[in-house]
């Protein structure tokens, strides 16, 4: 079982593009439209989790792009300079955690 939660902050300027990519990737892997999502503050960065800015899509705990990683209450900045993971990025994470 796959299990996805999506992060991000209040006010995410970014994180209306990371459903959507978190839709086609999950429409692409032919996996249903299902996953958590949490909403954080900066009271709550010290958890790991939450700490790695917003939005942030984790596939059974793994985050879909560790490379663009950062601390704190920011907006990451993925590949080509997106502030949403690519779909390509999700279907990839998501085909190796099904595994």
């Amino acid at each position: 079982m796959v299990h996805i939660k999506l992060l991000f902050f209040e006010g995410c300027p970014h994180v209306g593009a990371a459903r959507d990519a978190l839709r086609a990737a999950l429409g692409r892997a032919g996996l249903p439209l299902q996953w958590d999502e949490e909403l954080f503050t900066t009271a709550e960065l010290h958890d790991s989790e939450k700490g790695q800015g917003s939005p942030t899509i984790l596939i059974n705990g793994v985050d879909v792009d560790p490379g663009s990683m950062g601390t704190g209450l920011h907006c990451r900045v993925y590949a080509g300079g997106q502030g949403a993971p690519s779909v390509d990025a999700i279907v990839q994470c998501l085909l190796t955690q099904k595994l």
